[in-house]
């Protein structure tokens, strides 16, 4: 019996079939809008060193490329970019419905309960696929990467559990290649087998994996990470925009400060909370490409420190919910989940927000 045939419902094609078709009533009439904010420069002096340089261990140099060879057959037509941000979502919705069903019926063994496995993981897709903070992934050409990288970290999700259930290394290996893919594709991938972590903990009962060979994945998850690290330094811990510091000091916002990073750290477990507001309450009027958020100025107040204490306590409250029972242990993973992803944004300074960058 194939592994996927236990995620498999009655009508999943024509449930399938809508997802998609809600991708498209939500896309397409929009593909001829012109290009925004940083497409422009990227298509005027940029797309054409990915069409010649096919392959090289540049930071995001997957979806580049994939503009560059796109640019060399097709020209710079905005629709056929589109086109290729609007399939990837597509997929992106389809994997993420398969994802979910796969982490709900690990928590769940009652028969009785598989509505939940079947409805709940189309719900949460159904979501996904005309969420507007998604717009920002789709809409905006460039952030191809976070269509890359979210896709190939889901397809890490899925070998990674794919293998622990049926103890197949080749599994593994491929979540590995998968997570190095996701990195290139964003850097901001970073911690995303962090996102494995907690899983594997809570479903040890069910682990077929030897300890060696999750030892060697976990090992092959970390080389990754810091030969990415590696490669990347200059962007985690140390400014993302790279004129910010300038910026400050022509504002004189924080002279006589050597404490950036800190002063990050604050701003960005503050924010962390209207991320999940957005996600929440996903106003458009709330969100830009290029929002412009109020950068703490310093430390020795106690409000600065209002964000970074609610995030302890938001961790401290997902780990409970982790070391609870079902359904509270399930609702905990995705808590850790979100804890666990801010770190990579947590590991740089910014000085604008933008959505595009939001974990």
């Amino acid at each position: 019996m194939s592994f996927f045939h236990n995620f498999v419902y009655p009508r999943d094609r024509v449930k399938a079939l809508f997802l998609v078709l809600l991708v498209a009533v939500v896309y397409v009439p929009f593909l001829n809008n012109p290009l925004v904010f940083d497409d422009i420069p990227f298509f005027d002096a940029v797309i054409d060193h990915y069409a010649n340089t096919l392959f090289r261990l540049d930071l995001r140099w997957f979806p580049y490329t994939t503009f560059g060879v796109t640019w060399v057959f097709f020209g710079e037509d905005p629709p056929v970019f589109r086109i290729q941000n609007l399939l990837l979502h597509g997929m992106n919705v389809l994997l993420l419905l398969l994802v979910l069903r796969m982490w709900i019926k690990l928590f769940i063994t009652d028969a009785s309960k598989e509505n939940i496995v079947n409805w709940g993981a189309w719900l949460g897709a159904l979501v996904f696929a005309c969420h507007p903070l998604a717009v920002y992934g789709v809409g905006y050409l460039i952030q191809r990467s976070i269509l890359m990288a979210t896709m190939f970290t889901l397809v890490m999700q899925l070998a990674y559990i794919r293998g622990l259930l049926e103890g197949e290394k080749r599994y593994m290996a491929l979540a590995v290649m998968a997570y190095f893919l996701a990195l290139f594709s964003k850097e901001h991938s970073l911690m995303a087998p962090a996102i494995l972590l907690p899983l594997t903990l809570a479903i040890q009962a069910q682990n077929k994996l030897s300890l060696r060979a999750l030892l060697v994945t976990w090992l092959g998850f970390a080389l990754v990470g810091l030969f990415v690290v590696l490669r990347i330094k200059g962007i985690f811990g140390v400014p993302y925009e790279m004129d910010a510091a300038a910026l400050f000091g022509e504002q004189a916002l924080l002279q006589g400060t050597s404490s950036l990073h800190l002063l990050s750290v604050l701003t960005q477990a503050g924010l962390f909370f209207k991320y999940c507001l957005l996600m929440l309450v996903p106003n458009p009027a709330w969100m830009s490409l290029d929002m412009r958020e109020s950068f703490i100025l310093t430390w020795q107040e106690w409000t600065s420190w209002v964000g970074l204490v609610a995030f302890v306590a938001y961790g401290a409250f997902a780990l409970v919910f982790f070391a609870a029972r079902w359904p509270c242990r399930f609702i905990g993973v995705g808590f850790v989940v979100s804890v666990v992803l801010l770190h990579s944004r947590i590991f740089k300074y910014t000085y604008s927000g933008n959505f595009c960058a939001v974990p």
